[in-house]
């Protein structure tokens, strides 16, 4: 029944854009991933991940300001018996204007995840968890840019329970200085039918950091210092009061001609924040990236790097690879009549 309606959405959008005020877009991107970790950590599993992620979407724009979105995101995992393994809908408004710019629906989360620590988000939620189902609200004034976001996880029935995250992420920049803001509340409620010993928790996180983009400096790409603290607020109702822990991030990192290293120092306290990476449970931990950019063009790119995690006195290693395709065309609307 689902797929009827969608079918029916596209057919309703190609004859809707055959007037003289709207236009068509059409993309279709694909993203392979190959994540190795090879991890001996009490806090972390090791595993590997593999797969592609297929993304045809389309986009109807009455003019520049105004666009209904709608595709999906498919997943099929390597080594899997299933055809596909897990199918997201994309469906979404979009208002793009002057001072801020709207979003509501099922809509790609990359943009909610630019510039966020992996303490708050980690990395593989990309892989299996590809969309925001809520909304998103950007203010922009000069050299402000500030977020806002709902991010709805899970809808209640008798089994299952409510689960949403809200937050925002920011930042203001002037002459190579920025400071950027991440904070969130994910919020795991209860289900319809009460479930025994079970309790409401409330999983938050508050991020802000100075940092510096000195590439412009030096005959090289890019390289950035930037040092932040981070506290989160967890609590299982009935059960304990607020747990704040709290603790320094200290980041670096430099990019020339495809090849890049970056660094992540964390000194602290140990977070369990349900959807950051587990090793920032941890009082210490030290994350060294080092990557390569074999294919740069316009619409396909890969990467590869190797991450070193300096952890519990061991050294845990990582490898990941990424291609990235992206084909599309975006016509201007007609004039108005």
């Amino acid at each position: 029944m689902k797929n009827r309606w969608l079918a029916a959405l596209i057919i309703l959008f190609i004859g809707v854009s055959t007037t003289k005020a709207q236009s068509l877009d059409w993309k279709i991107g694909l993203m392979g991933f190959a994540d190795n970790r090879e991890y001996k950590s009490s806090v972390q599993i090791p595993q590997s991940i593999f797969g592609t992620q297929f993304i045809p979407e389309l986009g109807l724009r009455v003019d520049s300001i105004h666009t209904l979105g709608v595709g999906l995101n498919i997943l099929h995992e390597f080594g899997s018996n299933e055809f596909l393994d897990r199918i997201d809908i994309q469906l979404y408004y979009r208002f793009t204007g002057e001072l801020f710019n709207f979003t509501f629906g099922s809509f790609s989360k990359s943009e909610v995840f630019r510039n966020s620590p992996k303490a708050l988000y980690y990395d593989s939620l990309l892989y299996f968890r590809p969309n925001v189902k809520g909304l998103l609200w950007t203010i922009k004034y000069g050299s402000l840019k500030q977020s806002v976001y709902l991010d709805w996880t899970s809808r209640k029935d008798d089994t299952t329970r409510e689960t949403f995250i809200m937050g925002g992420f920011g930042e203001y920049s002037k002459n190579n200085i920025y400071i950027r803001n991440h904070i969130y509340m994910y919020h795991y409620a209860g289900a319809g039918i009460p479930i025994p010993s079970s309790h409401v928790r409330d999983n938050g996180v508050a991020y802000i950091c100075l940092g510096l983009n000195a590439g412009s400096w030096l005959p090289i790409d890019s390289l950035s210092f930037s040092i932040g603290g981070i506290q989160s607020y967890e609590r299982t109702r009935s059960v304990e009061d607020w747990n704040t822990p709290k603790g320094l991030l200290v980041e670096a990192s430099a990019e020339y001609k495809g090849f890049g290293i970056s660094n992540t120092l964390y000194i602290g306290e140990g977070h369990r924040l349900d959807w950051g990476d587990p090793f920032y449970r941890l009082k210490r931990y030290n994350r060294l990236d080092l990557y390569v950019t074999p294919m740069k063009f316009k619409n396909v790119s890969a990467k590869f790097g190797v991450s070193l995690h300096f952890a519990e006195s061991r050294l845990n290693n990582q490898q990941q690879f990424f291609l990235h395709v992206h084909f599309g065309f975006r016509k201007k609307p007609n004039p108005l009549p």
